[in-house]
């Protein structure tokens, strides 16, 4: 900011030796506060600059300036100003000078109204509670040990909330309301308390306006396939704003700025991704951009029961004519899917059956780990259904043998697949809830991959409930 320190002083019409005798004011540190808060920072001093009358100097690197040359026994007005601050004091005087001074500081504030209050409960002040403003903008103080509170450099002639912040009581939201700041306020708060607001000082006028600014437009089309795209947000500094059913849009931007231009509609890329116009001085307009489909991925494995990876399984969307195959790993990617439409990706096989048998799925990002589990076609056919309590069953059917379970407590249940000799050929555990309904599936194969014969076998089961029960089936 500009500060400008002016020395008036009063001539006493006496003759040539008024001037044998000079001196100094040195004067230190000028500071600012932040604005809407109370503590102070210093203005880089290099932004000020002092007069006396005639003489201009500049304050050093540590904010000090020096007055010299000043008449003993003169009176003289010590006074400071600068557009949009205000200072404390406004100005010093002194009547006939009879000596040098130092430290003749001023605290600089940005120009306006403040808001100070004080935060109680029962009469007590409640200390370092915090205390939000929002008008123009949004600020946060916290009181003193007085419970005081203090908002400075506020603009007049605005509506400012004032809430308070307290765990332990329950202030209102906002706990104050002054709908038009003209003068500086004080402000009593107490939780289940309506506020007390009284002014302290005299009615602010307010500021009166900038000259309006030089103003241009950029302007610019979003195309698709040479299609006009509409609602794309074109993201910058001054607000977003979207494109019309035309695929068009415009952005006001004052003269001498720079502005940066990004487009984004979700299930689309841009190019370019974003254009930038540098120290605007006339109307831009062909701002174009060219939007796409944005595709994504879904990539996994399909595994077979030993979790290892099947080869050449074929794998597709459905809509889609074009078919994937998996690797010597097992992994699969389809690559091309639109952004967040349903698509359905099925595995093909002769030998083997799948869970699940299909993926649906909307993308809004590139997927993995979407795997995918192969079981051998074995063909069973089954003699009959057969029972083996009202919580269990063995259901024989075409690919698969299902153990249909509901258990009576939560825990893990413990199958056992008995031959017809009373070997364990196959063991399952897995942990059911009560009263649900759960099945297993098995594909006819023993734990060390061999297919079961036609013939009698039974399953144990235990746990959750079940002791001891067995289910006795045929294989034919």
């Amino acid at each position: 900011m500009n500060i400008e320190v002016t020395f008036c002083g009063a001539s006493n019409g006496n003759s040539g030796s008024e001037y044998l005798n000079k001196f100094q004011i040195l004067k230190k540190k000028i500071h600012q506060p932040r604005k809407f808060g109370s503590n102070s920072t210093e203005v880089p001093s290099t932004q000020f600059h002092i007069k006396i009358k005639i003489l201009r100097c500049m304050p050093d690197s540590n904010g000090n300036f020096l007055i010299q040359d000043l008449q003993l026994g003169k009176d003289y007005v010590l006074e400071i100003s600068s557009p949009g601050y205000k200072f404390d004091p406004p100005k010093r005087e002194y009547k006939n000078l009879d000596s040098g001074k130092l430290s003749e500081n001023f605290k600089a504030m940005v120009d306006g109204l403040s808001i100070k209050g004080t935060v109680t409960a029962e009469g007590r002040p409640l200390r370092r509670v915090p205390v939000v403003i929002e008008g123009t903008s949004k600020s946060q103080t916290t009181t003193d040990d007085s419970g005081v509170f203090l908002f400075e450099g506020l603009a007049a002639n605005k509506r400012y909330e004032i809430t308070v912040l307290s765990k332990n009581h329950k202030f209102a939201a906002p706990s104050a309301v002054i709908e038009k700041l003209d003068t500086d306020k004080k402000i009593n708060l107490e939780p289940g308390k309506a506020a007390s607001v009284v002014s302290a000082g005299e009615p602010r006028k307010a500021a009166p306006e900038a000259a309006a600014k030089t103003k241009f437009k950029v302007s610019g089309k979003v195309t698709v396939d040479e299609n006009p795209l509409k609602d794309v947000a074109m993201k910058n500094k001054l607000g977003d704003v979207l494109t019309n059913a035309a695929g068009e849009y415009t952005i006001t931007v004052e003269a001498g700025n720079t502005i940066e231009i990004q487009p984004f509609l979700a299930g689309y890329v841009f190019s370019p991704e974003k254009l930038v116009v540098e120290n605007i001085k006339a109307s831009a307009s062909n701002m174009n951009f060219n939007a796409s489909l944005n595709r994504h991925a879904l990539s996994g494995q399909i595994l077979n029961r030993d979790l290892k990876g099947v080869k050449g399984i074929s794998i597709k969307d459905i809509n889609s004519e074009y078919d994937f195959m998996t690797d010597a790993k097992g992994a699969y990617k389809i690559t091309g899917l639109p952004h967040k439409k349903n698509v359905i990706i099925s595995p093909d096989s002769e030998t083997y059956d799948f869970y699940p048998e299909n993926l649906a799925v909307a993308l809004e990002s590139d997927l993995t780990a979407n795997d995918i589990y192969a079981f051998p076609k074995n063909v069973k056919k089954s003699e009959a259904f057969i029972y083996g309590g009202i919580n269990s069953a063995i259901n024989i059917k075409e690919n698969y043998i299902s153990i249909v379970m509901v258990p009576a407590e939560n825990g893990k249940v413990s199958a056992k697949i008995r031959d017809n000799k009373g070997s364990v050929i196959k063991e399952f555990e897995t942990e059911l809830s009560a009263n649900t309904l759960t099945d297993i599936h098995w594909d006819g194969l023993t734990d060390k991959g061999a297919e079961i014969p036609k013939g009698n076998y039974s399953v144990l089961l235990n746990g959750a409930g079940f002791k001891g029960e067995v289910l006795n089936f045929k294989v034919v």
